[in-house]
């Protein structure tokens, strides 16, 4: 494996409930795409939206972070429902097919798969189970450490991220309001480029962000890691 290399992929949901919180997506991923940018080691980065219309649609795949470009409102048209579970099998299934076409000295020393949705599943096609998808990440973190994040609201994601068979630490349930979603985009943000710098060796929550991102920001004198927009 090649060290000091990071393989990210990131599922952001793009249905219709998303639209009020559209330009916020855009600009917490252009922060998230900079602190990246800011972070030693190389890295590539695949973005894919999903919703109802397209399941998968990719942004950009395998670029490096270096050259990538933030998505804007041409690209993130939120509309549709919500084929989380269909989505997030077939990224699965795409970031590992890629990477194992890959000679093993060129392969990824951390690998990490990000999704981040509004709502629950409700328009995955047949056959793309919860219990498919359980197996599948249970064999990515267990063979080749794969390390996923799951962050949702207006549900509990950690509920829903131990039905997909994520551990707890894995999952967090943002507050349902723009700071709330700007502020889980910025911790993670700030948590991969700890991992890529090799000063975390874990991507998990603790007890105390999920509680802090589960609040309401606004009413709290300090929001956890508040993300500026441009």
């Amino acid at each position: 494996m090649k060290q000091q290399y990071t393989d990210v992929t990131v599922l952001i949901d793009a249905s219709g409930s998303m639209s009020s919180m559209a330009s916020d997506v855009i600009g917490s991923m252009k922060e998230f795409i900079n602190k990246q940018k800011e972070t030693d080691g190389e890295c590539t980065m695949t973005l894919v939206y999903f919703n109802s219309a397209n399941p998968h649609e990719v942004v950009f795949e395998n670029q490096s972070i270096r050259s990538v470009s933030a998505p804007d409102q041409h690209s993130y048209r939120p509309s549709g429902g919500t084929p989380l579970i269909q989505a997030a099998i077939t990224a699965i299934e795409c970031t590992g097919t890629r990477l194992k076409e890959l000679p093993k000295a060129a392969r990824p020393e951390k690998v990490v798969f990000m999704i981040f949705t509004d709502g629950l599943e409700n328009a995955s096609g047949f056959g793309f189970t919860r219990d498919r998808l359980a197996g599948m990440i249970k064999h990515q973190e267990q063979k080749y450490n794969w390390q996923f994040s799951f962050l949702g609201c207006n549900f509990d994601a950690i509920e829903e991220g131990g039905n997909i068979g994520l551990a707890m630490a894995s999952s967090a349930t943002y507050h349902a309001s723009s700071l709330g979603l700007r502020s889980s985009v910025g911790m993670m943000a700030s948590k991969l480029a700890s991992y890529r710098s090799s000063t975390s060796d874990s991507m998990g929550f603790t007890l105390e962000e999920q509680a802090s991102l589960a609040g309401d920001p606004e009413n709290s004198e300090s929001p956890p890691n508040e993300t500026k927009l441009p």
